[in-house]
């Protein structure tokens, strides 16, 4: 009998340890990091009225790009996964958000894109894309 006990518990500990997600192991992650460098600077917002014509569509388009990076398994047994952050420019680089995972950061991501408003003024892309890169090397 108390050997059926023994047998007993033993098949509950496996069913559980059966029934809990398996984790994949972190090397089997291919990580692709995106940063996004977005312009609403005078020359992009005042081309239409009002000047948040473009900013809008800007955003929409990002947000539309941030819910198409899906994580997908390869042949060789990878998986390819998302991090992206973003930030926006005119005279001043504002950071949106920092590099991060987007499947922990997708929705926040998206509605720090949302708060994005129309900064105008000149067009720094050069320090834009250098804080950019910056945010790269470092996330």
């Amino acid at each position: 009998m108390e050997t059926l006990r023994g047998l007993l518990a033993l098949l509950c500990a496996f069913l559980v340890g059966a029934q809990l997600p398996k984790e994949r192991p972190h090397f089997a992650d291919c990580p692709v990091d995106l940063f996004f460098v977005l312009d609403t600077s005078e020359s992009v917002a005042l081309r239409q009225k009002p000047p948040n014509f473009y900013i809008d569509q800007i955003k929409d388009f990002t947000k539309q790009f941030i819910n198409r990076l899906q994580e997908m398994r390869h042949q060789c047994d990878r998986v390819l996964t998302w991090n992206s952050g973003a930030l926006h420019y005119s005279d001043e680089v504002i950071l949106v958000q920092e590099l991060s995972a987007m499947s922990f950061q997708r929705d926040a991501l998206k509605a720090a894109i949302d708060g994005i408003t129309y900064i105008g003024k000149g067009t720094y892309t050069d320090c834009a894309i250098k804080r950019g890169l910056a945010e790269l090397l470092v996330g």
